[in-house]
């Protein structure tokens, strides 16, 4: 709210930040909540990883948040990550082939992840990808993952890919046996639309920092492959 500038693209109003980079040593400290002005539905998050992970595009989400139903084409989500990250153009299973890369050449650059299609997105659907792309980085026993988003609401998709994302990044440390490293997230336009303004101004100043998992519970202990 104070750095940002005033821009409506479609006509609603924002502050937008151009830019901005996101830099989580612990990416296990995952949940973002700011009770009691913003408390994420936590179902929703755990839904939606699962949803995204296991490359569905299934109609079963709205179950868990009614609004994305606003974006649907014909009653599909046709931005959906899912099935572009588990069978990009219905043949490539990106994750895994990020996965085999990295155990055949853990020195790789490229190992990547592209969401963003320009076949598919430049049709004039309600939904288009916010997200470009992911990129995987194993250095000295250390698994860092980089975001990059074209596009982020502050206010409501933030907190949930923020918790997908750091899953995917601490599955897939796992997956090739690293300890998890740093997350890196690149946003170019990070936004916060006016009817969430009053809200925002109400948010802790100095919150405590979320608890990190307990190892017992952190995540992939159990599953050997995507």
């Amino acid at each position: 709210m104070s750095e940002g500038s005033l821009v409506s693209p479609r006509g609603s109003a924002t502050r937008e930040v151009l830019g901005a980079h996101l830099h989580l040593r612990d990416p296990r400290r995952r949940l973002v909540s700011l009770p009691p002005v913003r408390i994420p539905n936590p179902a929703f998050a755990v839904a939606e990883a699962v949803w995204i992970l296991s490359g569905s595009d299934d109609a079963w989400i709205f179950d868990y948040n009614r609004r994305l139903t606003e974006f649907a084409d014909d009653g599909v989500l046709r931005g959906a990550y899912g099935p572009r990250l588990r069978r990009w153009r219905g043949a490539v299973d990106q994750l895994d082939r990020v996965r085999r890369l990295l155990l055949e050449d853990p020195d790789t650059r490229r190992a990547v992840i592209q969401l963003y299609d320009p076949g598919r997105d430049s049709v004039l659907n309600k939904d288009v990808p916010c997200t470009l792309g992911f990129r995987f980085l194993l250095r000295d026993g250390r698994l860092r993952m980089h975001t990059t988003m074209r596009s982020q609401d502050l206010w409501l998709g933030f907190c949930y890919d923020i918790f997908t994302f750091s899953v995917l990044h601490e599955l897939m440390a796992h997956w090739v046996g690293a300890e998890l490293g740093e997350y890196h997230h690149q946003v170019d336009s990070l936004h916060l639309y006016a009817k969430h303004w009053d809200a925002a101004a109400r948010l802790p100043v100095d919150p405590a920092p979320h608890p990190r998992a307990h190892r017992s519970q952190r995540i992939g202990r159990s599953s050997t492959r995507p």
